[in-house]
């Protein structure tokens, strides 16, 4: 059985007000998995996050909603990863981007794969962007003896 949210919880998970929600249903970039017939709520599966948090990227870039086109998440495999905290608002975690990287580059650790961000501290906790903690994981070469 899939994982849905309300309208309201999802436009709450991924920073999208639910203006733009029911928008982005109507022109495509990002439709629920379910709408009731009868009363129109939509609902999103949890699944759907990553993509809308793509899309709200996108959106941040200026993108126009109509070239996105169908956003599909892929499943991130399990790495291992060198990990930094970015500590306050989003701007400037280029910086931390970059020293992560330098890091990573100078112990040659790194790997192909997704870069990750987890949000220890957001939005979605406090209005405070002084409070906010942003996790960087940069993956990295097997580091630990394998347990299998």
């Amino acid at each position: 059985m899939i994982s849905t949210l309300p309208i309201g919880d999802f436009s709450r998970a991924t920073h999208l007000s639910v203006k733009t929600l029911r928008h982005y249903h109507e022109i495509g970039p990002l439709e629920p998995v379910d709408v009731d017939a009868d009363t129109g709520y939509r609902r999103y599966a949890t699944e759907q996050i990553v993509a809308a948090q793509i899309i709200r990227r996108f959106r941040d870039l200026d993108m126009p909603p109509q070239p996105m086109g169908r956003v599909s998440a892929t499943v991130i495999p399990p790495a291992e990863l060198a990990t930094i905290v970015h500590p306050g608002p989003h701007a400037g975690i280029d910086r931390t981007y970059g020293a992560l990287a330098a890091y990573v580059t100078r112990h040659a650790l790194a790997v192909d794969g997704p870069i990750r961000e987890y949000y220890l501290v957001g939005p979605s906790e406090t209005r405070d962007e002084s409070l906010w903690r942003t996790e960087v994981g940069w993956p990295i070469f097997e580091t630990r003896p394998n347990r299998q």
